[in-house]
């Protein structure tokens, strides 16, 4: 039977001056994508799960709200986007401004770490995919992020 270490998920400084005084703690997408792939047996790292901190943890939030699906977290069922269900609808400047607003609504609904500048979708019909870009800043941390990535075949793919 495969066993999880999670000693090192919640890590504190010791001291209130030190740069590891973390804001922000979350588990890692990736991580956690690996033990669902079956990496469990893995002897690469100490530990099975990963954290990630303050910017990471926050951006890996948003990532993490564009690729789950709807319905896809059982106790959260609103949670994430339906972006599949414009899979066979045409690539057009409306289609776009449809997706657009449906990143806007779910990362000002489901994260309230950041506040949302932009969200700017831009079709591409030759290739039938669309550019995604966000801008948005974590005030609590005093950063700003710019996320690129494209939806193709109903998938998100951050870049």
């Amino acid at each position: 039977m495969a066993t999880v270490n999670l000693s090192s998920i919640f890590q504190t400084s010791k001291n209130p001056n030190s740069l590891n005084n973390y804001k922000y703690q979350d588990f890692d997408i990736m991580s956690m994508e690996s033990l669902r792939n079956n990496n469990i047996g893995s002897k690469k790292d100490k530990s099975d799960l990963k954290v990630s901190f303050d910017i990471n943890a926050v951006n890996n939030a948003v990532v993490n709200i564009l690729t789950t699906r709807k319905r896809q977290k059982i106790l959260d069922p609103e949670f994430g986007l339906r972006l599949e269900d414009y899979l066979f609808e045409p690539v057009t400047d409306f289609i776009a401004s449809r997706i657009q607003e449906d990143i806007t609504f779910a990362i000002t609904n489901f994260e309230p770490r950041v506040k949302l500048h932009y969200v700017n979708v831009v079709p591409f019909p030759e290739d039938y995919k669309y550019e995604i870009n966000i801008y948005y800043n974590i005030p609590s941390l005093k950063q700003s992020i710019r996320l690129k990535g494209n939806l193709e075949n109903g998938v998100v793919e951050i870049l």
